[in-house]
């Protein structure tokens, strides 16, 4: 028995050893002997996204945040595809960038839903729960919770926007028509008709892509929206001139401001951004330019939806983290960074809209009310402070919401699934009915692939 005693122990022992070594390491727990900077793939143009890593890297720099610089590799524009493409690719083999912004313009080119399927993503909630200075209640939770994907937080949103509609009470007079106090669908296609009859009128704008988004989901396109789908793309299809429904001018540009208010164009649809504050401004600059340059009424109108229960919030500005990354921790602090109040209230932090952290959108809002902001653009006209109750219009639009979206799984699959169903039916190649049976097939396939 004595010699038999130390024998179990020194087994026991072994045995130890082997699960240890066995035992997988926990891929939350940072690699502290790397001394690697963080990595980040960023397009040369992306002026404001570099300038928000550089300020980041000075404040690690100078001791305020105890992180890790970021390197930035670039690419130019026309590799754009390329530069997605190979943080696919590299992360598939085991490496790519520690973080990646994710926005809704280039949305097409990484599909998240995808990549979360096979475990590409850290998943936040347990960055957080790590964290000793986050908190959730610090945000829109609604809007942050459009990261869950796959029933896994892979997305962490640093900003949202909402669209709408601005056009002139002199171009609503020209047709004859009164605007409801809510835009639905019905109101705007009575709108089409109206323009349509007014041989002295000419068409309106909106992306029939929108409305694809609203009604889109994992179980094929919502049948509430066909009727209005069918109606949006047949006046595409109609009358290419009159009716531009699959795209917009982009507002705040020159396009705009001659198109709408010469009467080119009765109205133009909003993608609204130019920064977290700057979001604020840009009401500001139509509604003078409207009113001061051309002498026109401004009129502001919400994006059209199904009914008047329903209005969007987009994600437009978020970010992910690669779950190959030795330094996930170190990357989350970045991303407190950008969610901070510091850098979510601040005119230089302009690569979005509406901010997600809470006290930051309040003393925008607040800046909004009492004309510290929303007066700012570049013409030099007579600045009008915006009226009370346009202000209050619009902060209602803001804070109307009652879904938030993010177009990356929508968008992908509009360009790369369902598109050219479309197309073959703008082309009158296939009926509307058969359409719809071909996308929901797709869409279902590529759901649970």
């Amino acid at each position: 028995m004595k010699k038999t005693f130390p024998t179990i122990l020194i087994l026991l022992f072994v045995i130890t050893l082997i699960l240890g070594a066995c035992t997988p390491k926990d891929p939350y727990i940072d690699d502290e002997k790397d001394d690697a900077l963080l990595q980040i793939y960023l397009l040369s143009w992306s002026i404001d996204e570099k300038d928000v890593v550089h300020k980041y890297n000075r404040e690690v720099a100078e001791g305020n945040i105890d992180g890790r610089r970021i390197e930035i590799t670039e690419f130019e524009f026309e590799e754009i595809e390329s530069m997605y493409d190979t943080i696919s690719t590299e992360m598939m083999s085991g490496k790519g960038p520690d973080i990646i912004f994710v926005n809704k313009r280039f949305s097409q080119y990484l599909d998240l839903n995808k990549m979360s399927m096979q475990d590409a993503f850290a998943d936040f909630d347990v960055l957080m729960e790590k964290s000793d200075t986050f908190s959730l209640d610090d945000y829109n939770k609604d809007a942050l919770d459009t990261g869950i994907i796959n029933e896994k937080r892979i997305m962490m949103p640093l900003s949202y926007q909402i669209n709408y509609i601005v056009t002139t009470q002199e171009n609503l007079d020209e047709i004859d028509i009164s605007v409801p106090d809510y835009l639905e669908f019905q109101d705007f296609f009575e709108i089409m008709d109206r323009c349509h009859n007014n041989t002295d009128s000419v068409g309106a704008q909106y992306p029939s892509s929108q409305l694809f988004y609203q009604i889109i989901s994992e179980d094929g396109l919502d049948t509430q929206g066909l009727d209005e789908l069918e109606k949006c793309i047949s006046l595409e299809i109609e009358d290419e001139n009159r009716y531009n429904m699959l795209g917009n001018i982009g507002m705040g540009s020159a396009g705009f401001y001659q198109v709408v208010c010469s009467g080119d164009i009765l109205m133009d649809y909003h993608w609204s951004g130019g920064g977290n504050i700057g979001e604020f401004n840009a009401v500001g600059s139509q509604y003078n330019v409207v009113e001061n340059m051309y002498e026109k009424t401004f009129v502001l109108l919400n994006e059209p939806t199904i009914n008047s229960e329903i209005s969007y919030g987009y994600i437009d500005l978020g970010c992910v983290i690669n779950m190959n990354s030795k330094h996930k921790n170190d990357a989350f602090k970045f991303v407190e960074f950008l969610l901070s109040e510091q850098c979510q209230y601040s005119d230089d932090f302009r690569i979005s809209s509406f901010p997600v952290n809470i006290a930051a959108y309040e003393s925008a809002k607040s800046d909004f009310e009492n004309d510290i902001i929303g007066t700012d653009f570049t013409y030099k006209l007579p600045v009008t402070p915006l009226p009370d109750e346009l202000k209050e219009e619009f902060i209602n639009l803001v804070e109307g919401v009652s879904e938030y979206r993010y177009f990356g799984g929508e968008r992908y699959i509009l360009t790369h699934v369902v598109g050219d169903y479309i197309q073959d039916y703008m082309d009158k190649k296939i009926d509307f009915d058969t359409m719809v049976e071909e996308i929901n097939k797709k869409i279902k396939l590529y759901y649970s692939e």
